[in-house]
Order: structure tokens, then C-alpha cells, then sequence
């Protein structure tokens, strides 16, 4: 009989991804590795971890054009019973960077219900990326990263509680960035 479970060590290695989403939750803009599954080609390991760890049969999950293949689809709903959506319902996003533009297109939670938002994770491309140093939660003083748009995570942050939170994903490679990190710009060509 075939396994079909996505992990190939399924208890050891879906604890270690789990623990590595864990920690570079609680932990942002540090890298931590993921370990690698049965998943569709053009997903890396990271982004298929975590749609795999935090969607259920409730998720709306937003497919940039790229991704929004049958085989990511089927995978997808196969695993998670995650539902396909437009971007203006999605729990979740997986694209590339320019894919996912405009941010304002996604929703941020509500007064109320502030986890109500969407969580865009950002499958690596060749975007330009501006120097930034980051603080808040997780973060002892600040951590110097480079992002696309440093605006957009600064109006992001502004609008805390509410917001977009951020997993940039490569590979085996995992890095977050939480609504309630503040973010400012140290490159002077910005």
C-alpha cells in the first residue's frame, strides 16, 4: 500500500516542520529549515509546510496564477480540505512577491476578530529587497533583513492589531514577519 502522507517520516518529520513554523513564528526575520515532503513541484517545502500545518477544511486559500496549477490544487484540498479562493476571502496566499501586489486586496481582521486576516506567504523571487532593521516581539534590540517594499510592511504595522502576517518561503528556508513587527528602512538609496 502507498503512502500517501506528505511527511516520509511521518511523526518525526512533520514534529520537526512544526517545530521549525513554531519558532520562526515566534522568532521573526530569522531563518529556519524545514524538512522536505511529498509535494507538488512548484511549491517549495516551506510553503507546502505550512499550508499543510495551518489549513483545514475552513481555509480559503488564495493561488497567485502561477501556483493555481490542478496538481497544487488537488494536493492542496487532498491534505487540508482547504477551499480555493479569490484573493479577497483568502485565510492564506501563496505567490511570488509581484504576484500578490496590491496587499490592499487582502483583508486584515476587523476590530473584533483581528485574526480574521489573511496570511501571505511569499514564495522567493527576484524582487529588489531594501535593508530594514526590525523590532517587536521575538526580536531581542533589532535584526537587519531586506524586503521588497518596506512600505508596505511599515503601513502594515500601523495598522496592529489588524494587518497581513508574512512568511517568506525558499526551498527548505522559512522566515516570518508578524503584524507586530515594526520595521524601519537604514538603506540610505530608499
Amino acid at each position: 500500500m502507498e503512502n500517501n502522507y506528505p511527511f516520509s517520516e511521518e511523526s518525526i518529520n512533520s514534529s520537526i516542520s512544526f517545530r521549525s513554523l513554531v519558532n520562526a513564528t515566534s522568532y521573526p526575520g530569522r531563518h529556519f529549515q524545514i524538512t522536505k515532503l511529498k509535494k507538488p513541484s512548484i511549491l517549495s517545502n516551506a510553503a507546502a509546510t505550512i499550508l499543510i500545518t495551518l489549513c483545514d477544511n475552513e481555509s480559503n486559500v488564495y493561488l497567485s496564477k502561477d501556483f493555481s496549477t490542478d496538481e497544487v490544487k488537488d494536493w492542496l484540498i487532498f491534505n487540508t480540505g482547504a477551499i480555493v479562493s479569490d484573493k479577497q476571502n483568502a485565510d492564506f496566499a501563496v505567490g511570488d512577491w509581484e504576484s500578490l501586489l496590491p496587499l490592499d486586496e487582502f483583508k486584515t481582521g476587523v476590530p473584533e476578530y483581528p485574526e480574521r486576516s489573511a496570511t501571505l506567504i511569499i514564495e522567493e523571487s527576484n524582487y529588489k529587497k531594501i535593508k530594514c532593521n526590525i523590532n517587536g516581539p521575538g526580536i531581542k534590540d533589532k535584526l537587519q533583513i531586506e524586503l521588497p517594499n518596506p512600505e508596505l510592511f511599515i503601513n502594515n504595522s500601523h495598522l496592529y492589531p489588524l494587518g497581513l502576517d508574512f512568511y517568506f518561503t525558499n526551498d527548505l528556508d522559512i522566515l516570518s514577519i508578524p503584524r507586530s513587527t515594526k520595521i524601519s528602512v537604514t538603506n540610505s538609496e530608499y
